[in-house]
């Protein structure tokens, strides 16, 4: 609920986001352990761009460090993951 609320600070007013919830994520929400929350806090910090925040690099970097899969691949700009590409499959016919 915590992470809905600072994201909607940061659309609404970035100055009360940075200077009310991306310290509050840094300090107090470095350690979770829920990776729901986890991957909350991912999706809203992908959205915020580098060097806008101390605390909210601090938990980028922590989280790409220490987080699972699929907690990291929210934070990449660009998932390899997310789309197929044709050219990678490969068509093997079985005689029945």
């Amino acid at each position: 609920m915590y992470i809905e609320i600072a994201s909607a600070a940061y659309d609404g007013d970035q100055e009360v986001f940075k200077k009310h919830f991306a310290k509050a994520i840094g300090n107090d929400m470095l350690g979770e352990k829920v990776k729901v929350v986890q991957i909350s806090m991912a999706k809203l910090i992908h959205r915020i761009p580098l060097s806008y925040s101390r605390s909210v690099d601090k938990v980028r970097e922590h989280l790409l460090a220490k987080a699972d899969t699929d907690v990291k691949q929210f934070l990449l700009a660009e998932n390899p993951l997310q789309f197929i590409n044709p050219d990678n499959l490969k068509l093997q016919l079985k005689a029945c």
